[in-house]
């Protein structure tokens, strides 16, 4: 409480501490699509996954959570089948 003397520590987050955001990344530019919570990432971003960011497809290449990363690249749109006779 203020003036009572007391010291306050810092905020901690509900998950509690040392689980900084990871960030998603395009692997040939390094440009950051955006972040998820660590917990998140596992089912979000994990290898071979597919997510989408503002209309685009991005394949996910690998997940470090060591280092708090995951690298994606742009997938390719799939390709219409040909027309039929």
């Amino acid at each position: 409480m203020p003036g009572s003397g007391a010291v306050q520590a810092p905020a901690a987050g509900l998950r509690g501490p040392g689980l900084a955001p990871v960030k998603v990344a395009e692997q040939a530019t390094g440009w950051l699509a955006e972040t998820v919570d660590e917990p998140s990432a596992h089912p979000a971003v994990h290898e071979g996954a597919v997510c989408a960011h503002q209309g685009n497809s991005y394949l996910v290449r690998t997940l470090d959570l060591h280092n708090q990363v995951a690298l994606i690249r742009r997938a390719s749109p799939a390709r219409p089948p040909p027309p039929g006779p």
